[in-house]
């Protein structure tokens, strides 16, 4: 059990230096209307464009094709943010 404290108490530090308003609960920030678009724009694009993408290509190769692919992108993620991003493996 106080590991898992530790560990909240922790993420609790790394964000600390998010700005909170009295009138919203706290331990949340305000988001400002920049941070509402990129919300939108992440979950049009990032979650339903994905998934509609998917649906449709999956439609159009054998189910061999679409499982190979589907299973390559975790790796895939990886290995574009270890190129384009710099990231470190873990």
């Amino acid at each position: 059990m106080a590991n898992a404290r530790y560990r909240f108490e922790q993420a609790d530090d790394r964000h600390a230096h998010l700005h909170h308003d009295r009138s919203h609960p706290v331990g949340i920030a305000r988001l400002e209307r920049r941070d509402w678009l990129l919300i939108g724009l992440i979950a049009l694009f990032g979650m339903f464009g994905f998934t509609a993408l998917m649906l449709y290509g999956m439609q159009l190769v054998s189910g061999v094709v679409g499982a190979t692919i589907m299973s390559t992108t975790p790796a895939v993620t990886a290995l574009g943010a270890i190129l384009f991003l710099k990231e470190h493996p873990t």
